[in-house]
Formats: C-alpha cells, sequence, structure tokens
C-alpha cells in the first residue's frame, strides 16, 4: 500500500538510496533485422542538423500501391540510419486513401494518431470510421506504421512479458525495491540484446525524417499534419526541421518534449489526481454509483488498491495486479463517461476483476507492442542530463498523485538503464505555417498546461479548449453528438482550418457546441 515507506522506496529507487525508515540491413531489410549487442558507452551526444531549405533526396523511390481496406498500401524504404546510410535500409508500412473529390482535392493530410510508437495505417484502411466526411472528401489521408514498431522492424524486447507486468509498482521493503530496479534494467538489457541494432535509430528525430522521405515519395510539395497525442510532439519536430514543407498542422493533445522532466511529470500528475478526485466526489453524492460505499469512494479505492497490492484477483490466465489495475484506471479516466470505472471498481471490490482488467492494456498484443516502442521512442528523445532529478523533484510528483503517478519513476528508470544515447530534438521553431492548438481539459496523458504552454511560445497558433475528459480532443466520429455537440464544435474547428486555413479565435473553448472566448481569467488558474 502506499504509503510514506512506500513513498521512500519509490524515491529510492530513482536515487540509489539503499535503505529507508519509517513507521507507516543496400543491405534491404524484409524481415526483423539481425539483432546484435550494442554498447551501453557510445559516442557523446551531438546537437541535431536543421534544415530550413531541405534538399530532395534521389534515392527515393517510387511507392508501389496495392489495395487494403478503403485505401491502398505500400512499403516506403528509409535508411536506417539517416545519418549513416551504410547501416542498410527498413521497410515502413504506408497507407493513402485518395480524396473523393479529386476535382477539389487540397493535398495530403499525413496523420499520426500517437503512442508513441501507435500504427497509423488501420485509421487509412478504415478512414470512414474515423473521419468525417468533410477531410475525406479534400485530402489524401496518409499514414505510417513508424520504425519499431512497422512489420519487419518490430522491437524484441521480451522473454517473458509477465516478469515486467507482475512487478510492484509501489515497493515498501529493500529487497522489494531492488526486485523492481533489477527487472526494469533487465527490461532494458533485453530489448538491447534482441534489438541493439535498432534502439539507436527509434528517436522521433528519426521518424520525422521517416515523414519526409515519405512526403517525397508521395510528390507532394507541403503537407498539411494532423497529430494526436505523442503525434503533436513529431508534428512539432517535423515542423522545425522542415519548416518549408508544412501547409498547415493541427496539434491534439500537446506533448511537450521541450518541458523539464520534472515539470511535465508534474503537470501529468496535477491532471491525473485532479480527474480521479471529480470522479471520487461525482460517486459521493450519487446514491446510486455503483461503488457508492456509503459516500467514501475514495476510502474503498485506496482499500481496493491496497489488497490488489497483496492480493491480486485472477482474471482468466493473468492476475488483476495493482499495476494493471492503475494502468486500467488511467485508461478509463480518459473517458467521458466515469460510470465504466464505478461499474469495474465495484465489481473488483466483490471479487470480480475482469471488467477492470478488461481495460488495461497490457495484456493486449498491440498493447505490448506499443509498450515497447513506447520506451524505445522516449528514451531517445530527452538526454541522459534531462533525466536527472533531485530527489525533492521526484517526491513532489510522487505526492501529487500518490496512485497513478508510479508509472512515471517505471519510466525514468527503465530510460536511464537503455542501452542507446539519446537524440533529443531541438528546441521548437516551426516556422510560419499556421497551428491549430486542441486541448481538453480532463486530459490526463496530455494536460491542458501543455497545450496553454506551447500555445504562450508560438506566434502563430490558436488554442481551442474542450470542456471533457477526454483524449484527444477531436474525434468526429466517436463522439458526434456528446456532450452538448462540443464534440461537434471541435469536428466544425479542425475541419474549417485544415480546409480554409482560417484558425478560431485564440484562447476559445467549446462550451454547449460553439465556440466563445475563454473566460476572464480562467487561464490564470490553469496549473
Amino acid at each position: 500500500m502506499r504509503n510514506a515507506v512506500a513513498m521512500c522506496f519509490l524515491v529510492a529507487i530513482a536515487f540509489g538510496i539503499v535503505s529507508c525508515s519509517g513507521s507507516n540491413t543496400e543491405q534491404t531489410t524484409t524481415g526483423p533485422p539481425a539483432t546484435t549487442a550494442i554498447e551501453t558507452t557510445l559516442l557523446p551526444e551531438t546537437p541535431p542538423t536543421i534544415a530550413t531549405t531541405v534538399p530532395e533526396v534521389a534515392s527515393v523511390r517510387a511507392l508501389d500501391w496495392v489495395p487494403c481496406g478503403e485505401a491502398e498500401c505500400a512499403v516506403l524504404m528509409v535508411p536506417l540510419g539517416h545519418r549513416d546510410p551504410a547501416a542498410g535500409r527498413i521497410g515502413l508500412q504506408v497507407a493513402r486513401r485518395l480524396a473523393d473529390q479529386a476535382q477539389s482535392r487540397i493535398g495530403a493530410l499525413f496523420y499520426n494518431p500517437g503512442g508513441a510508437g501507435a500504427a497509423g495505417t488501420p485509421f487509412v484502411e478504415a478512414a470512414s470510421a474515423w473521419f468525417g466526411s468533410e477531410l475525406l472528401n479534400r485530402f489524401d489521408l496518409v499514414s505510417w506504421d513508424p520504425r519499431g514498431v512497422s512489420a519487419g522492424t518490430e522491437l524484441d524486447c521480451f522473454n517473458d512479458p509477465d516478469e515486467f507486468l507482475s512487478l510492484d509498482p509501489t515497493p515498501e521493503t529493500t529487497e522489494e525495491a531492488a526486485d523492481v530496479t533489477a527487472r526494469l534494467r533487465s527490461f532494458a538489457a533485453e530489448c538491447a540484446e534482441r534489438s541493439g541494432n535498432l534502439l539507436p535509430h527509434l528517436s522521433t528525430m528519426a521518424t520525422a525524417r521517416d515523414m519526409d522521405r515519405l512526403r517525397q515519395a508521395l510528390g507532394e510539395e507541403q503537407i498539411s499534419y494532423l497529430g494526436q497525442s505523442y503525434g503533436t510532439a513529431l508534428g512539432l519536430v517535423y515542423a522545425t526541421l522542415f519548416p518549408d514543407r508544412l501547409r498547415a498542422m493541427v496539434l491534439d493533445g500537446f506533448y511537450d518534449l521541450d518541458a523539464p522532466l520534472d515539470e511535465l511529470l508534474l503537470r501529468n500528475a496535477a491532471a491525473e489526481a485532479a480527474t480521479l478526485e471529480k470522479a471520487m466526489v461525482q460517486c459521493a453524492v450519487d446514491e446510486h454509483c455503483p461503488f457508492h460505499n456509503n459516500g467514501d469512494p475514495s476510502g474503498a479505492l485506496e482499500d481496493l488498491l491496497a489488497h490488489l497490492d497483496l492480493d491480486p484477483i485472477a482474471v482468466g490466465d493473468t492476475d488483476l495486479n495493482l499495476l494493471r489495475a492503475l494502468d486500467a484506471i488511467w485508461w478509463i479516466l480518459l473517458q467521458d463517461d466515469q460510470s465504466i470505472l464505478m461499474k469495474a471498481l465495484a465489481r473488483a471490490q466483490q471479487g470480480d476483476g475482469e471488467l477492470l482488467a478488461s481495460w488495461s492494456e497490457f495484456d493486449a498484443d498491440n498493447g505490448r507492442l506499443g509498450l515497447r516502442g513506447w520506451y524505445a521512442i522516449n528514451c531517445l528523445d530527452r538526454s541522459r542530463k534531462q533525466r536527472s532529478m533531485t530527489e525533492e523533484e521526484y517526491a513532489r510528483i510522487v505526492a501529487a498523485s500518490p496512485w497513478l503517478g508510479t508509472d512515471e519513476w517505471i519510466d525514468n528508470e527503465v530510460c536511464r538503464a537503455w542501452g542507446a544515447e539519446p537524440d533529443p530534438p531541438p528546441p521548437p521553431a516551426p516556422g510560419d505555417a499556421p497551428i491549430l492548438i486542441v486541448s481538453a481539459t480532463g486530459d490526463i496523458a496530455t494536460p491542458l498546461a501543455s497545450g496553454l504552454e506551447l500555445s504562450r511560445r508560438l506566434d502563430n497558433d490558436s488554442l481551442l479548449v474542450v470542456e471533457r475528459n477526454a483524449h484527444p480532443g477531436y474525434a468526429p466520429l466517436l463522439w458526434t453528438g456528446v456532450v452538448d455537440g462540443d464534440a461537434q464544435c471541435v469536428t466544425t474547428a479542425v475541419h474549417r482550418f485544415l480546409i480554409e486555413l482560417q484558425l478560431p479565435a485564440d484562447q476559445s473553448i467549446c462550451v454547449h457546441g460553439r465556440s466563445q472566448p475563454l473566460p476572464p481569467g480562467s487561464i490564470a488558474e490553469i496549473p
């Protein structure tokens, strides 16, 4: 159970404290490249080169398209190392859905769904289920499966995934802390041993360069871009490296690679704690809430999580342990309907963990692949110096979100042991293309505070806020008609911007289906 002692051990893991006290490959690669172990001591980090005038790459080949779903698919060959052509090449799966109205086609709209490391081709192959007809009429929709995830380039990091997924995120003894640290370091070591030749080449910088290779292969002078979650960070890096190649960009749910790590993690922890607390307060005043517990759902949640820490609930071939439960709660909190969370918690309280476990991404095949992709990309996107936090900074993050904040220290510990040198992007300098930033008030993955901070840094942008627990904010066919039309308000603003290059008024909020200025003083209240 998370208490003062457990918190001390979390800090101990991060800072190497030993005790706590308290009462309480042309070499073309068509399959997975041969893996070779890599040295953990590599060359010093070098600053990235920013291209303001981008030369075309003569070696980009035309794509051979074949039908796939409602789209067409191909394999884009790219250098394994963009700065090292001798390292060979890899193939990335790409998909394109041509504009329905060819006569009024605007151009190519590149889409990245996030992750880091999420595959984009499934969204294009079933585009009519995800995107509004306004966009599909006017744009060729284009996406790709990024390196490290795309078929034939998948990372291999696990001997036994359960060795990672069964760790205790709240160690309370020296032995437990040592076990957690050993498992995290073992995971990083396995990735290096099994996929070492890939690891140095999976940064956001590399994927941004893949994007421009794809643009060239399509013959597009410029692209429009829609990025969600991590895809916003990728878009901003692309705009910084290739500013002249961008027509317009939507960043929906901003993931901030430029902020100091402790500041970013504190933002996330505060958003997680606030959203969870809001859900518990709403349940406490509703006698019909499934997890009401005589008006004390917060206390009941503490008891349930403490129980799962000591005695996981068997669910099929796995256990609903504390790590999986926290992961499930995090994912449910991204939904606008919190009744799902209360039903899942109530059933788990009665010994039935199936519903809660079903929300954990860890045990799905795509979840396990995403777990590897997340670390492979995230660990390269910040320098080792950026990952050096003080004990006080780390303690503040843990204190801000005592339960849901556990994954933050796990991420950082894995990255500190990662077997490839970081390749962090330069500070954002996206050029003159207009940018629409979309942020949701209840987004715990990419908090509103991050979108606000980006808006403060940029001059050619507009910030649109939607009042909803949502991640991301733009999902035209998923939330149509929800929350008094606020979803349609966001959809209209995004479509109008991408098609007409018309930005909504800066610092607007979608309320009752209409965009209007944020109330005076409300920005100052955002942490």
